[in-house]
C-alpha cells in the first residue's frame, strides 16, 4: 500500500513523506527488517507474548511502534480504516506493548513485549488491530528538489519510509469458524486457477493452500502451494487468483484439479476445505 501524505506547508514550501506500508505474510523481511513472528494471537489463557527485530542491514537503523487498523479486502489487500463496519472489533486499547520506538546496530535484536489487559464484560468475540513498525527516515535517504517562480521558491522533499505492520489477534469466550471452498474455476489460456475461500463464525481462519493435479491414471502432481492464507472477520470470503505452472511433459486435461486448505503445521495441519473439479 502507498501513502502519499502532506504534513507541513509554509507558504510555498512543501513537505511530503512517502510511505510503503507492507502487510505481513507468514515469513517476513523487507529492506533491512526481520520480524519474527508473523503474528501474534492471544487466546485461552495467553496473557503476553513477543515480536522479534533483527537490523540484518550495514546500518544502523530506528523504528517507531505503534497500532493501526487495516481491513481485509475480498482479492486479500488491505486498506486503512477510516470508519469501522459492523463486525469490525479491534484489539489496540487491550493490548499493551514495549518498547514503542527502537535503533538497532547492523546484527542487533530487539524484543518487542505485548501484555493483553481484557476489559470487563468483554463480548464474545474476535478482536484484531495491526502492530506497524515503520523506519524512521535518515536525512541522507531524502530527495529534494528546488524549483524557483520568480523571487519565490518552491521545495519538495520525498522521503521514502518503509513500514510493515502483523496482525495482533484477541480472541474471547465462544469462537469458532467453519471454511470451505467454492466456485472453483481452471482457465487453461492463462493457466490461472480461481475460487473462493469461505469463512462462517466469528473467528477469522488462518493456513495453507496445496493445489493438486491428478491424471486419469491417479498420479498427483502439485502444483502450487500457499502458505499463511488468511481470511479475517469480518469478511465471509476472499477471492483468490493463482498463476499455476504444470510439470515438465504434463499436461493438465482428462483429470481431476483440486484444492486444499489446511491449518498451518504449528496449529496441526487439519483439513479445514477442499475442492476438485474435473478437467476434459
Amino acid at each position: 500500500m502507498l501513502n502519499i501524505k502532506l504534513i507541513s506547508t509554509n507558504n510555498l514550501r512543501f513537505v511530503f513523506v512517502l510511505t510503503t506500508i507492507l502487510v505481513a505474510p507468514q515469513l517476513y523481511a523487507s529492506g533491512d527488517l526481520l520480524i519474527s513472528p508473523t503474528r501474534i494471537v492471544f487466546e485461552k489463557q495467553t496473557r503476553t507474548g513477543s515480536v522479534n527485530l533483527v537490523n540484518a542491514g550495514k546500518e544502523t537503523n530506528t523504528y517507531r511502534i505503534e497500532f493501526v487498523q487495516r481491513r481485509m479486502k475480498t482479492d486479500g489487500g488491505f486498506e486503512e480504516v477510516k470508519k469501522a463496519r459492523s463486525g469490525e472489533q479491534f484489539s489496540n486499547n487491550m493490548i499493551r506493548f514495549s518498547p514503542r520506538q527502537v535503533t538497532l546496530q547492523p546484527g542487533q535484536a530487539q524484543a518487542i513485549r505485548l501484555m493483553l489487559r481484557k476489559p470487563p464484560k468483554l463480548a464474545d468475540g474476535e478482536y484484531r488491530s495491526h502492530l506497524l513498525f515503520r523506519a524512521i527516515p535518515k536525512a541522507s535517504s531524502t530527495s529534494v528538489r528546488n524549483q524557483s517562480t520568480d523571487d519565490k521558491s518552491i521545495q519538495i522533499k520525498l522521503t521514502p519510509v518503509m513500514g510493515i505492520s502483523i496482525p495482533v489477534i484477541v480472541r474471547h469466550g465462544k469462537t469458532s469458524v467453519t471454511t470451505s471452498i467454492d466456485k472453483l474455476r481452471y482457465y487453461p489460456k492463462t493457466s490461472n486457477m480461481i475460487f473462493n475461500l469461505i469463512r462462517v463464525g466469528n473467528a477469522s481462519v488462518y493456513g495453507d493452500l496445496t493445489m493438486k493435479f491428478t491424471d486419469k491414471g491417479g498420479k498427483s502432481y502439485i502444483l502450487r502451494q500457499l502458505n499463511g492464507l488468511a481470511v479475517y472477520t469480518p469478511n465471509d470470503h476472499r477471492r483468490v487468483n493463482v498463476p499455476i505452472k504444470p510439470p515438465k511433459d504434463v499436461k493438465l486435461e482428462h483429470g481431476t484439479m483440486s484444492v486444499q486448505f489446511h491449518s498451518i503445521k504449528e496449529a496441526g495441519g487439519k483439513l479445514l476445505a477442499e475442492k476438485s473439479i474435473q478437467i476434459p
